[in-house]
């Protein structure tokens, strides 16, 4: 008898753990929380000065191309022989690798996790305006998080 109040609490809690995940899963608060943690992450992990330039020099490269450019770096190992910003790996989104866009007519460097959707990292040069179109949140001047998803 007791262990099948045992058994019937391990399927309670079982049941309970799938209906959160299936919650999490479809909850409109998904978004502005995957794009707090990567915020939170990328401000303990990475150095802002470091990321702006690294940013703007491979910006640069690509600027006075008329189309835009897509790098894309995979795999647990991504970061080695590159010159990434020294924490990007610790950062969550970022830890199996990114897509970095760069080449939109401006210096700046759209950069992705390497799954679908959730937030990215927009940096651009300091003295540009901050952009109006899209939902940011600035961290300093010419670096936003952004997240295509929220409104």
């Amino acid at each position: 008898m007791r262990a099948h109040r045992h058994v019937r609490g391990i399927v309670a809690v079982f049941l309970c753990a799938v209906a959160l995940l299936l919650w999490y899963g479809r909850s409109p608060l998904r978004p502005w929380l995957e794009l707090k943690i990567f915020e939170h992450q990328m401000k303990e992990y990475v150095d802002p000065t470091e990321l702006q330039q690294w940013a703007m020099n491979l910006a640069t490269q690509h600027l006075g191309e008329e189309d835009t450019h897509w790098d894309e770096y995979h795999g647990k190992d991504f970061d080695e022989g590159t010159n990434f910003p020294s924490g990007f790996k610790k950062v969550g989104c970022f830890s199996h690798g990114i897509h970095i866009l760069t080449g939109l007519g401006q210096p700046s460097a759209w950069i992705f996790g390497s799954g679908k959707g959730g937030p990215c990292l927009i940096v651009q040069s300091a003295s540009l305006p901050t952009p109006t179109n899209l939902t940011i949140i600035p961290w300093k001047p010419g670096i936003y998080f952004g997240d295509d998803e929220i409104d």
